[in-house]
């Protein structure tokens, strides 16, 4: 999976959260934000189309795709 967000360019996406935006930002920033969360969403279809049933029911929640990587990592790193 690290081949796929790397090519898409959504590696850092999935390595560090999107942090939300403070009530006084300028367009530039908010710019920024919505094209981040869009990758973000992309990022996390990505992992949902590539799990299991299984995997998919402990990251089905998951809102950011760094929270649902991370389960994943941890749930492997216990088999």
């Amino acid at each position: 999976m690290n081949v796929l967000f790397d090519y898409h360019e959504l590696l850092g996406i999935v390595e560090t959260e999107v942090s939300d935006l403070s009530e006084n930002t300028i367009e530039a920033q908010q710019s920024t934000y919505r094209k981040n969360k869009k990758k973000d969403r992309k990022a996390l279809f990505f992992i949902h189309q590539g799990v299991n049933d299984d995997a998919f029911e402990k990251i089905a929640r998951a809102k950011p795709s760094k929270q649902a990587w991370d389960i994943l990592m941890m749930s492997f790193k216990g088999t």
